[in-house]
């Protein structure tokens, strides 16, 4: 028993208005017996007199109608003092539910602990649908380990009704179906109003106490600085994605005579799968998810609910907007929404996929595509846009690196503005800079050398106003929230190209894998967004040295980072550090005459060219422009269709 943790679980869950009961062998004989405690260390005093008993403790988490309570109380013999009384706290005495309860447990023979390995694997578990719940909206909730497994408890305030009954057991029984496997289950009874779940601090006593199967204290392993209650719309929304009554009636549900035939429907439309027994339901694994056969087993499957409702999910982020919907309607060949971009570089890269039906491809199966009437994003630094056939091209991905402080946001901001001005439009997230911050910098950059006034920093923002977008750094850095948000941006707005500024910031959480797993796929993922929606992303990804050169193999994380980007950008800062390593790398002569640039952009890696050069930059310090010539006089949109004096 550890009494600091039975003391953190009276004040999270607030023990002094609900009832402790223990469940087991007492004096030889099975007990249940139960009390209301005035204080923590009254309820530690009675529990220390059955430590050497086989008795497991519990408490009803949920709200008590007071009444009830008072009622259920006024036997003195329940309070302070453990009873075997028939006063126990039921379903219909609870006025509203407090919690949520979500409990991971290692399958195993029933009466045991689980053992290392399997409390490992609960734990694991617990991790990847906290991840699930928090790209969902969901606060951050107490983390339990109860013994044998773990419990994830998410606070609530939520009047006691059959609709919330429903949602709870329907929410609980989504996340069976997602995350329940051969060797971990979801628990999707514990639903009830008056649910009983460990006394946190005490000891779980399940069967013999062995090396392989010790028994151990309950503990909190953590708790959020600000316990933040659950919108129960949240539960809500996560059960109406994944939770789907069929509508569109067909031979597979005799025209809605029957359920849908699941295992019908995927044999019909060749889909391999592997069928599971979970709790609620039926789950159908499938050997590869249908939106992306790269993804494979067991990334994605269907569910079949016992009520007859069904599901799809897989969990890589490119198909994240995918549920029974989209995945039925792929099978059947209905049209499913396309990807909002440029609609002429989106046919174009439509008609370079192949069709589902067809495998291998002759030539002459393959739409030619000229390069030139791809959509390109011009960066307005001309010797660059040259190597690149006019720009970023629209369905590419472009990773930017370089050592700190050689000007990587100099040169991004710089890009934006000048493809911003263009007339493109371009969505910018940042893990780094504050919002204010950021804006301050466009406007230094669109300035130049006119004055800082309120009026001018005005016109800039209009200028500005439906081409750059700016993410909410108030939404946070999970990559899932923030990839759904760039979903919307490109549909709603259009927008031609998404900046991430950088790969280390971004928390990806790509199904409890391993880091540079997690990258590669995170990275595969854009570039495949990239190509379905004809955008073209830049992510900025640091270098793992501080010193040196940086080359195209010093991207920090996964070493197969760079080759999945068609265009690779490598930023160096011409100071005395680059000019005394630099003739590692180039000709003496080349290093002399880059020599004379403040800055310099490496194209290390040209998909479509492959070409790979310098090209020297001259830095302006006080308007933070980078011009091609050192005599360039940059001048933008917002200046001359103001009419203002060209300065």
């Amino acid at each position: 028993m550890n009494r600091d943790v039975i003391n953190k679980c009276w004040n999270v869950f607030g023990l002094q208005k609900t009832e402790i009961r223990g469940i087991g062998v007492l004096n030889g004989s099975k007990k249940i017996v139960s009390a209301w405690f005035s204080s923590v260390g009254n309820l530690i005093t009675e529990l220390e007199r059955y430590e050497a008993d086989s008795m497991q403790w519990y408490f009803v988490f949920n709200g008590v109608n007071p009444y009830n309570l008072e009622a259920k109380m006024c036997n003195n013999q329940c309070i302070n003092k453990f009873n075997s009384t028939k006063h126990s706290i039921s379903d219909s005495d609870i006025e509203f539910r407090r919690w949520i309860m979500i409990d991971i447990d290692p399958k195993r023979k029933s009466g045991v602990s689980s053992s290392d390995e399997e409390l490992a694997l609960a734990n694991k578990v617990s991790e990847c649908i906290y991840q699930f719940l928090s790209n969902n909206g969901f606060p951050r909730p107490v983390l339990a380990m109860s013994g044998s497994g773990y419990h994830l408890m998410y606070p609530c305030c939520v009047a006691v009704s059959e609709e919330s009954d429903v949602m709870i057991k329907d929410f609980l029984s989504v996340l069976s179906m997602l995350f329940s496997s051969p060797e971990v289950e979801i628990d999707t009874v514990v639903h009830n109003r008056a649910r009983l779940t460990k006394l946190y601090g005490t000891t779980a006593k399940k069967g013999s106490n062995t090396p392989e199967r010790p028994h151990r204290d309950s503990v909190i392993k953590y708790i959020p600085n600000v316990l933040k209650n659950v919108d129960f719309r949240l539960v809500k929304a996560v059960v109406d994605k994944y939770m789907i009554k069929e509508t569109k009636y067909s031979e597979f549900d005799n025209y809605g005579r029957k359920i849908f035939d699941v295992e019908k429907f995927l044999n019909v439309h060749g889909v391999g799968y592997k069928k599971r027994d979970v709790k609620g339901g039926y789950k159908y694994v499938l050997n590869e998810c249908v939106f992306n056969p790269e993804h494979k087993s067991p990334d994605s499957a269907v569910f079949v609910y016992d009520d007859g409702r069904l599901g799809f999910k897989c969990f890589h982020n490119s198909c994240s907007s995918y549920h029974w919907k989209e995945f039925r309607e792929r099978l059947e060949g209905v049209k499913i929404q396309k990807p909002v971009g440029d609609s002429k570089a989106y046919s174009e890269f439509k008609q370079i996929l192949p069709k589902q039906e067809a495998t291998w491809l002759r030539l002459s199966d393959i739409n030619s595509v000229n390069s030139d009437d791809i959509l390109h994003i011009p960066t307005n630094f001309r010797v660059l846009d040259n190597c690149l056939n006019g720009g970023l091209a629209a369905g590419g991905l472009s990773i930017l690196t370089g050592s700190n402080g050689c000007g990587k946001t100099v040169w991004l901001n710089n890009m934006i503005l000048n493809a911003c001005d263009k007339g493109y439009k371009i969505g910018l997230w940042s893990g780094e800079m504050q919002n204010w911050r950021i804006k301050n910098w466009f406007h230094i950059i669109a300035r130049g050398a006119q004055a800082d006034t309120e009026e001018i920093n005005d016109l800039i923002d209009k200028s500005l106003e439906d081409k750059l977008f700016v993410y909410n750094n108030n939404y946070g850095n999970n990559w899932q929230e923030l990839f759904s948000h760039i979903r919307l941006l490109v549909e709603k707005e259009k927008a031609h190209l998404i900046v991430l500024d950088n790969l280390a910031c971004m928390n990806i959480n790509h199904n409890n894998i391993d880091k540079y797993e997690q990258q590669s796929l995170f990275v595969k993922d854009l570039a495949e967004y990239a190509k379905q929606s004809a955008i073209h992303i830049v992510l900025v990804a640091h270098p793992r040295k501080s010193y040196g050169i940086v080359r195209k193999e010093d991207i920090s994380g996964s070493y197969d980072l760079s080759n999945m980007a068609d265009n690779v950008f490598i930023l160096h800062k011409v100071n005395e550090d680059f000019k005394k390593n630099a003739k590692d790398f180039w000709k003496k002569s080349d290093v002399e005459f880059y020599s004379s640039f403040n800055s310099l952009i490496e194209i290390a890696k040209n998909r479509d060219k492959g070409e790979e050069r310098l090209i020297g930059l001259f830095y302006e310090s006080y308007s933070k422009r980078l011009k091609c010539d050192y005599a360039e006089i940059i001048h933008y949109s917002w200046e001359l269709k103001n009419g203002l004096k060209i300065l």
